[in-house]
């Protein structure tokens, strides 16, 4: 699984560079990309990650409300909608279903949040399903 970049990226870097969230998520990808070609793969077991991060990532860009609210307060873990939203990715990506389908939602979700999550996992499962290694 790929995880996601903290909201305001990982500001104590040794470097002394400050970071940002753009910058931290691209390390994350790219570690994720690096990890899946390095596990070897099968014809019968491909290896895959599940673009966690990436989904998050879409989040934010779609609404700047995303930016705070997939969090908890400290910036780095997430709220019960980026729970939410990270869980509905790895459904799709293990059961190869549709995360837009499920009904389920935990509490702390209205129903608003979770169609609009719902239907960002769902676009994110459409457009990643097919694209190995995720």
């Amino acid at each position: 699984m790929e995880t996601w970049g903290y909201e305001e990226g990982k500001p104590d870097l040794s470097n002394g560079l400050q970071d940002t969230y753009s910058a931290m998520q691209g390390r994350l990808l790219a570690g994720a990309n690096y990890v899946a070609g390095e596990i070897p793969s099968t014809e019968t077991c491909k290896t895959r990650v599940a673009l966690v991060g990436e989904a998050w990532r879409s989040a934010r860009d779609e609404n700047d409300i995303w930016e705070t609210r997939l969090y908890k307060s400290d910036g780095e873990h997430p709220s019960a909608l980026g729970g939410y939203l990270s869980a509905l990715v790895m459904y799709g990506h293990v059961y190869d279903r549709d995360p837009g389908l499920v009904n389920w939602k935990p509490n702390g979700v209205n129903i608003g949040q979770r169609n609009q999550l719902r239907s960002i996992a769902s676009a994110h499962w459409a457009v990643n399903r097919h694209n190995p290694p995720f």
